[in-house]
């Protein structure tokens, strides 16, 4: 079987990295959803130390879209540790919408490997909210925000079915051991921000709830977020 890999898009190298920050994007989308995102952190002069780096997930982007492959959570994260294998620095693991899943879970199974995890717009839910969500497609929002092109893809659908929906997010989340900042907008329709306060409540030792202002997507105030988190890791290590 071949090895997965996925495919690195952006890579900013720094001289001296004390730090590496590895951004994942979600669902329907690929890593140039961190474009803005990207320029603003590399402009920043208190990381320019930090080398920030990009992936797409397979199955999006310029990864492997293998007809093989099942777009789960074991392929995903397999693809993910052989992308991470050759990073010598601590690493900061941060996920956007269906990235927070598979970055979150890949902490929980190498509890040594990641530094700290900043997740944007969690979609958490809780077995009733996925019951409900599955039940009858008029509940489910992400099927009325997205090109209605993506229903008909078989790796839109497995990912949904395998990663989003999956009943075993919730517990992830609750046995996390991995510090994680759970940043959303209280606007965004596309999460369940009920389920992510009790999950906060608790796991408080490790989760810590950020509410801003917004939508789904990543916006200036999230990655302004994003950016004090750094800042403040980056003074530690120094």
């Amino acid at each position: 079987m071949f090895k997965l890999k996925l495919k690195k898009t952006h890579d900013s190298k720094p001289k001296k990295p004390v730090l590496a920050v590895v951004l994942m994007h979600g669902i329907g989308t690929d890593s140039r959803n961190w474009h803005n995102a990207l320029k603003f952190l590399e402009g920043t002069k208190s990381l320019e130390n930090v080398r920030f780096i990009t992936f797409d997930w397979l199955g999006f982007g310029k990864s492997s879209h293998r007809h093989s492959l099942e777009y789960n959570y074991e392929e995903q994260l397999a693809a993910l540790e052989n992308s991470l294998a050759k990073i010598n620095t601590p690493v900061v693991l941060v996920g956007h919408s269906l990235g927070t899943l598979l970055v979150s879970r890949y902490a929980h199974e190498h509890k040594k490997a990641i530094e700290r995890l900043v997740l944007l717009s969690p979609p958490v839910f809780s077995r009733e909210e996925i019951r409900f969500l599955t039940s009858d497609p008029k509940n489910n929002l992400f099927y009325q925000k997205i090109d209605p092109k993506l229903l008909k893809s078989r790796i839109f659908m497995n990912t949904m079915n395998n990663i989003v929906f999956n009943i075993k997010n919730q517990k992830t989340f609750e046995d996390l051991t991995t510090p994680a900042d759970l940043i959303y907008g209280d606007e965004d329709p596309l999460i369940s921000i009920r389920n992510l306060k009790t999950l906060a409540k608790n796991n408080p030792k490790y989760l810590n709830l950020i509410k801003t202002t917004g939508h789904h997507s990543i916006s200036r105030i999230k990655y302004t977020k994003l950016m004090e988190i750094l800042e403040r890791m980056v003074h530690e290590a120094l």
